[in-house]
């Protein structure tokens, strides 16, 4: 039996409960316990109180305990920060293996939503070794896999370790089934707008697709959105020489909003698609302009467009492989390198990082039009 001691302090004039196990101050450790309940929940990120829960007998720690959760377990996983041990019935006795995500952390080219929907699906080829996986979204995405406590004698160590090897199979099962699923020699880059114009943004995005048919680059343009978020992906339909070109593309494009200006291009051009690029640029510009009294930065949109002030990394998937894409930093050189043709340059060392000879540009966007 673990000896528990509380105690009340106070602190900053404030009273605070404070637990000692086995006489030494638990840190980092809250427990509570319903009215008529003997026993406690608790919740820790102390190791030495780790320590000792590990090391005690399960039956001896339901005596003691309805519920166990540990916030951070050590080399089970690179998924797995929690674990959650369920002795509030005997029968039914479960470890509980628990990965916390947050959607702002998330940098891996697929929603969480699809990850959760495949280790789901998963799971359910494991349930006859009496595994259950669950999933919550909401604001901080949540999965759990749960085994069956089988030898109530044995020390909660033991316990974990014997599920260990199916837990990572599982999840790793899951991980690279998710993986093989993205489209090869992809782009992929999140974006993240203010909620007032993502509408905007997003349509604006939409229509890349088109943009890169009147450069002459065929490819597959996916958005989708989860939280505050949108998901961007760019599949050449033509060959691996077309994600570099894709790549470049892109750069050029979220420059359009802020080097065209809310006026969007001084042409008198019947080309439709210039016309329609024009229409594009000038309706982004006129939703900032309606939400610009509940948007706290000016030109928070076409900021959020240029590609230098992605919240997010943007990562290229070539050969297996992420890389990230960046824009010049230094402000020295005056040297070029051509991009698409000689319409877009990257400048080796220059504030701006982008020339666009914008007449040019207009010049490529020649659809052909037929009856």
């Amino acid at each position: 039996m673990i000896e528990i001691r509380q105690n009340t302090i106070e602190v900053n004039g404030f009273e605070k409960e404070v637990f000692h196990f086995n006489g030494r101050l638990a840190k980092d450790t809250g427990m509570s316990r319903l009215k008529g309940e003997r026993r406690w929940e608790l919740g820790t990120d102390d190791a030495d109180v780790r320590g000792l829960l590990l090391g005690a007998r399960i039956d001896e720690l339901r005596k003691q305990f309805l519920n166990i959760n540990f916030y951070t377990v050590d080399h089970i996983h690179r998924n797995v920060n929690g674990c959650y041990i369920d002795l509030s019935k005997k029968k039914a006795s479960r470890v509980e293996f628990i990965s916390r995500y947050e959607y702002d952390q998330w940098q891996q080219p697929f929603l969480i939503s699809d990850y959760f929907d495949v280790l789901e699906h998963v799971g359910n080829s494991f349930a006859g070794r009496g595994v259950a996986v669950s999933t919550h979204l909401h604001d901080y995405p949540v999965a759990t896999v749960s085994f069956p406590i089988a030898d109530l004698t044995a020390p909660l160590s033991d316990e974990i370790n014997r599920h260990v090897p199916v837990l990572k199979e599982l999840l790793d099962m899951a991980w690279d089934e998710v993986r093989a699923a993205i489209p090869p020699d992809s782009l992929v880059a999140y974006f993240r707008f203010p909620r007032e114009i993502q509408a905007a943004c997003t349509q604006y995005l939409t229509y890349f697709s088109q943009f890169l048919q009147d450069l002459g680059i065929d490819a597959t343009i996916d958005l989708r959105q989860e939280a505050h978020r949108v998901l961007f992906t760019a599949t050449p339909n033509s060959g691996d020489e077309a994600l570099h070109s894709i790549q470049q593309a892109l750069v050029a494009y979220l420059r359009l909003p802020s080097l065209m200006g809310r006026r969007g291009i001084v042409t008198d051009s019947t080309d439709l698609a210039v016309m329609q690029l024009d229409a594009n640029v000038r309706h982004l510009h006129a939703q900032v302009e309606l939400a610009r009294g509940v948007i706290d930065a000016k030109d928070a949109a076409i900021e959020s467009l240029k590609l230098v002030n992605f919240q997010y990394k943007q990562m290229l998937r070539a050969a297996g492989t992420y890389a990230e894409i960046s824009a010049p930093k230094s402000q020295d050189a005056v040297d070029t390198e051509p991009l698409i043709g000689k319409v877009v340059s990257v400048a080796k060392f220059r504030i701006k990082g982008l020339e666009i000879d914008l007449p040019a540009l207009l010049r490529m966007l020649k659809r052909i039009c037929r009856r």
